[in-house]
């Protein structure tokens, strides 16, 4: 064999190694992306006015966080006061928030918390409701509330779920 056709020889081999390692590797990234699954529902839960997230864990809990907000975030409650009841006083409905978090009905989950949006819904007069088109602004006037459950993906609270505002995450693109 002449010496350029062992060169080619040798050259191809290692080319051919090379695309098997590029292959191998594209296959594991494949399934590790696979696995995980679909990154374009995740989030990272952030209010820039607190130190923390709070999600409400059902229909209930969600309404007392909106009759006590724990932070600027939540200052449009337009109708949420009409859930409990009319003219609930709102040291009564304080303390009532106080009591849900402390049994575990309103968790506050520190900034940076990632999760994943599980389901999109809206919430009015004490229940849920499908989605419904229109704006924020327009169905917040008319006392609905559009709400996302989210299912925490690390952390502490790792796969707790809870409902919260859409105002309060920001969607996630970071790789794994």
């Amino acid at each position: 064999m002449s010496r350029t056709g062992r060169w080619m020889s040798k050259t191809t081999l290692f080319l051919g190694i090379g695309a098997l390692f590029l292959l191998v590797g594209a296959v594991a990234e494949t399934a590790r992306w696979r696995m995980a699954g679909s990154r374009s529902s995740w989030v990272t839960l952030k209010d820039p006015t607190a130190k923390s997230v709070s999600v409400a864990v059902g229909v209930d809990a969600f309404a007392l966080l909106l009759m006590s907000p724990p932070s600027p975030a939540w200052k449009e409650q337009v109708g949420a006061l009409d859930v409990i009841g009319p003219g609930v006083d709102p040291s009564i409905a304080r303390k009532m928030y106080d009591s849900a978090r402390s049994s575990g009905q309103i968790v506050e989950l520190p900034n940076g918390t990632h999760g994943e949006v599980i389901d999109r819904t809206e919430f009015a007069g004490g229940r849920f409701f499908p989605p419904a088109p229109g704006s924020l602004a327009e169905k917040r006037s008319q006392g609905r509330f559009e709400v996302l459950e989210v299912r925490v993906r690390d952390g502490h609270f790792k796969g707790m779920t809870g409902w919260t505002l859409p105002e309060l995450m920001q969607h996630d693109v970071a790789w794994p």
